[in-house]
């Protein structure tokens, strides 16, 4: 897109960033269908339609969408905006610092939210809920990798130390969902006993990645999508960091110091080879 579709003042960042938004998601659905149900979709719903009805809608190959499946999945998108300082959007200020185009500057930030103990974390929190077979198993495997000293993904946060507000409507909605037909009621119990596991054993609080992953899992998203749907919410955030970077007019380039060892003897070639 930054090649066919270049920023210029007749192609301003606004005008790119909404461009993303309404082609992310689609372009999602369309991807999926093609890989994984061998179909070959169009992505053209209705003019009123939401960006989230239209994936649904697409997704699940359907006109009518359901009213719980989109609330949850607004829900999950509106909430996973995020213009505060995350990594992420760190990542997009250092790059929007360089005046790179707006493009650069948000695929900077996708790129830095993919990790596992970033945007990446509600995949790991996936695959290591849904193979437990029982809350008893799941408790077993979480004080096993404490006891290795393994990270929990799901739990404590850089700035959001006393709790994580969003995890209030997660919750409320994951218990609704819980009682759909259809659900899988095991997994949610899973993810409460993680959270039980690691407040007793290490007093933290999980954060909304915990449950985040319930939301997508329980209304049908694959697995393969979580990811994908993580960053076409944040591209708001994204934008607006890169564009106040913008403003500032100044390279973020921080300094830094040695701590190796000063005077290194190097090796001749006689050492090297021997």
């Amino acid at each position: 897109m930054g090649s066919l579709e270049p920023e210029s003042p007749e192609n301003p960042p606004s005008e790119i960033a909404c461009r993303l938004l309404a082609m992310m998601c689609p372009s999602m659905a369309f991807w999926f269908n093609f890989h994984e149900r061998k179909i070959e979709i169009n992505t053209q719903t209705l003019d009123t339609d939401t960006t989230t009805e239209n994936f649904l809608k697409l997704y699940f190959q359907t006109e009518v969408v359901d009213p719980l499946k989109l609330e949850t999945l607004e829900t999950y998108q509106y909430s996973y905006i995020n213009s505060a300082m995350s990594a992420s959007n760190f990542a997009v200020r250092v790059s929007a610092s360089t005046v790179q185009d707006i493009q650069a500057s948000i695929v900077t930030g996708m790129s830095s939210s993919t990790g596992e103990i970033h945007g990446g974390a509600i995949q790991a929190i996936f695959k290591m809920v849904k193979k437990m077979k029982s809350t008893e198993e799941m408790e077993q495997h979480i004080l096993s990798k404490l006891k290795r000293k393994e990270l929990v993904y799901g739990h404590g946060h850089r700035t959001l130390k006393s709790g994580d507000p969003r995890l209030d409507k997660y919750l409320k909605m994951s218990y609704l969902l819980d009682q759909q037909p259809g659900a899988d009621k095991l997994f949610f119990a899973n993810l409460r006993k993680v959270q039980e596991v690691m407040k007793r054993e290490k007093n933290l609080l999980p954060n909304s990645d915990l449950y985040a992953v319930n939301l997508l899992y329980q209304i049908g998203i694959d697995e393969t999508l979580f990811l994908g749907l993580v960053m076409s919410a944040r591209i708001v955030g994204h934008y607006a960091n890169a564009m106040e970077q913008r403003t500032l007019k100044k390279l973020i380039a921080p300094s830094q110091e040695w701590i190796g060892p000063i005077h290194s003897r190097v090796p001749t070639f006689e050492e090297r080879e021997s």
